[in-house]
């Protein structure tokens, strides 16, 4: 299915693709190009373990931790950067990520996070490098409570306890 919730099979409307089916861990199954999809050192190792060459892959390829959402998108991320070079950029604090990208990434810290896994599961370091980034200046500035608000993560310090860290670690604001 893509963005606008229409199905299809790539292999129908472009039979001399070679393509790789996937399957989501909530059982969703999808169409990609193979050469896409070869951006991730995962499925490229385990398309060699599959097959010598680069026909089809016949066999369903399980993602066990990504769901048919997440996967979704990262297959339009991948096709939209299938002839891209970006897997030999090195990102920084100052690498500026482009408008495409931008947008990709323009959603809620739980998306976000559940991208970064699918990246690091897949192992596309671009697209990890990139989405770290944009967790990371969304979380810039913030102080404790609020960067635990953001991922969704219950504090047990007491106000105190957190008073006290914040004073232990004032050195760190002038950064």
């Amino acid at each position: 299915m893509n963005k606008c919730g229409v199905t299809f099979n790539i292999s129908e409307i472009m039979p001399q693709m070679r393509i790789i089916k996937l399957r989501s861990n909530d059982g969703h199954v999808f169409e990609a190009p193979l050469k896409a999809m070869k951006q991730s050192t995962t499925i490229k190792g385990m398309i060699e373990t599959i097959t010598d060459d680069d026909e089809n892959i016949d066999e369903i390829v399980n993602m066990p931790v990504v769901n048919s959402a997440i996967l979704n998108k990262v297959i339009d991320w991948c096709i939209h950067h299938e002839n891209d070079r970006q897997q030999e950029i090195e990102v920084t604090n100052d690498t500026v990520i482009d408008v495409w990208d931008k947008a990709f990434l323009n959603v809620n810290s739980q998306i976000l996070m559940q991208i970064i896994n699918a990246a690091n599961y897949l192992d596309i370091k671009y697209l990890m490098d990139i989405s770290c980034l944009t967790m990371a200046n969304s979380l810039r500035g913030k102080n404790a409570s609020q960067m635990a608000q953001i991922l969704r993560v219950r504090c047990d310090f007491t106000p105190e306890e957190l008073q006290q860290i914040e004073k232990e670690n004032e050195w760190l604001r002038d950064k």
